[in-house]
């Protein structure tokens, strides 16, 4: 199916190429300095997605780099907010976009063999997943959580803030691609 996708944003790409090429005589050029700006932020989106679809499918080929958190690639939501999952090219965590309560940040997910703060995740149902760690690089700190394959849900331990207890929840959230 990624291939299948990847291959649909390649076409559509060589289409847009090849159309404005044929009407100005010169890829991608336009008229209006805007609509250009916006065309070439537009495809630079798109460059980006094919350079992480393409580490995603270079794994799948390469089954003796299968990386743990592949599983966690892709749009993640809850009743506190969402996450978008995206892999990294040396398969020592992936990276996630979040809006959680409404603050906007950056995580870098990676595995861990124990938790630090191990009590609230234990207790809950989410227990027995995948150990992981949030880390906001920014603003270095980070939170505990874990995967429940079995269930497909994230899990994230906001009350506690590197290590030490600080009030607050676990928030689930659900694949939603």
């Amino acid at each position: 199916a990624s291939f299948r996708v990847l291959s649909s944003i390649l076409l559509a790409l060589f289409a847009v190429a090849a159309s404005t090429e044929e009407e100005t005589g010169c890829p991608f050029a336009l008229e209006d300095a805007d609509e250009q700006l916006e065309d070439e932020e537009v495809l630079a989106q798109h460059v980006e997605l094919l350079q992480r679809g393409t580490v995603v499918l270079a794994r799948q080929k390469d089954l003796t780099q299968a990386c743990p958190l592949d599983a966690l690639i892709g749009f993640w939501a809850g009743k506190e907010g969402n996450m978008t999952v995206t892999p990294v090219a040396d398969c020592s965590g992936v990276e996630a976009q979040f809006n959680i309560f409404g603050m906007l940040g950056n995580y870098t997910i990676t595995p861990v063999d124990t938790w630090e703060t191990p009590s609230t995740l234990v207790a809950s149902e989410y227990g027995q997943g995948l150990k992981i760690r949030f880390t906001n690089k920014k603003l270095d700190y980070h939170h505990e959580g874990s995967y429940d394959p079995a269930s497909d849900t994230l899990v994230e331990d906001l009350s506690h803030w590197n290590g030490t207890a600080v009030g607050g929840n676990l928030i689930t959230m659900k694949r939603v691609n």
